[in-house]
C-alpha cells in the first residue's frame, strides 16, 4: 500500500498543527486541502510539514476531497485515509484502518458509536437516524454511516462516479461504493467533541443530502426533472 493522509480545512488555524503534529507520528505523507481558509490554517499546515492545495475560495468538502484524490493519484498513491482536521479524530486509530484493509477491505469506517456518551445528543440522534436509512439502502448493516474517519482504496474511489461539491460527498461515497457490491467494513475509533463549530450548513447541506437520497434510491424519478 502507498498510503497518503488528506484532511480538508477551513479555518482551523486553531487545531490543525495538533493534528498534523500527531499524524507525522505514522509516517505516512499528509496533504490539506485548504478550503478558503481565511486565516491562518494554510500557512500553519506547511509549517508542520503538510503538502498544502489551498482553494482560493470556499468550494466544498467534496471539491476539496476531489482536489486531494487526484493529487494523491499523481504522486503514485493507492489508499487514502481521511479524518477531519478540527481534532476531533484520533491517529492513534489509524493502525486499524491499515489493518483491515490488509485483510482485504477495500473501503473501512470509524465507529463512534460504539462508545457514544461524549456525543452530543443531537449529532447522535442524527447520525444514528441516517445511518438506519443508509442501511436500508445499501442493504448491509452500516452503524456510523456518516462518519468521516474512513479508508478507501484508490482503485475503487477511481472506479466511483462521485458528483457531490459538498458535505453529501462523503454519503455519496458510501452508497456508490455499497451499490458495486463492497462490503463496507467498520473499526471502532474514539472522538473528542469539544467547542468546536460545524461547518455544515443545516438548511442548505440538509436539501442537497436528501436530493442525494432520492436520487440514488429512485434514479430514474429523478432524472426526469
Amino acid at each position: 500500500m502507498k498510503v497518503c493522509i488528506i484532511t480538508t480545512a477551513y479555518n482551523e488555524a486553531k487545531h490543525i498543527k495538533a493534528v498534523l503534529q500527531s499524524l507525522s507520528e505514522l509516517g505516512f505523507p499528509t496533504l490539506v486541502v485548504d478550503d478558503g481558509s481565511t486565516d491562518q490554517t494554510a500557512e500553519f499546515a506547511r509549517n508542520a510539514g503538510a503538502e498544502v492545495i489551498t482553494n482560493s475560495r470556499n468550494e466544498g468538502k467534496g471539491a476539496s476531497l476531489q482536489k486531494g484524490f487526484e493529487r494523491g493519484f499523481q504522486h503514485g498513491h493507492d489508499t487514502f485515509i481521511l479524518l477531519d482536521s478540527d481534532g476531533q479524530h484520533h491517529s492513534s486509530d489509524i493502525p486499524k484502518f491499515i489493518e483491515a484493509r490488509k485483510q482485504g477491505f477495500l473501503f473501512v469506517m470509524g465507529n463512534r458509536f460504539h462508545d457514544p456518551m461524549e456525543m452530543p445528543l443531537v449529532r447522535l440522534w442524527t447520525n444514528r437516524f441516517l445511518s438506519k436509512i443508509l442501511s436500508l439502502m445499501t442493504r448491509q448493516p452500516l452503524p456510523d454511516g456518516m462518519s468521516g474517519f474512513r479508508l478507501i482504496d484508490g482503485q475503487l474511489l477511481a472506479s466511483l462516479a462521485l458528483r457531490g461539491k459538498r458535505f453529501e460527498y462523503e454519503t455519496e461515497m458510501v452508497l456508490a461504493a455499497a451499490k458495486a457490491g463492497v462490503k463496507i467494513h467498520f473499526v471502532p475509533v474514539q472522538c473528542l467533541y469539544g467547542g468546536e463549530k460545524s461547518d455544515i450548513h443545516v438548511g442548505r447541506d440538509t436539501f442537497r443530502l436528501v436530493c442525494l437520497l432520492v436520487r440514488m434510491a429512485w434514479p430514474r424519478f429523478f432524472n426526469r426533472y
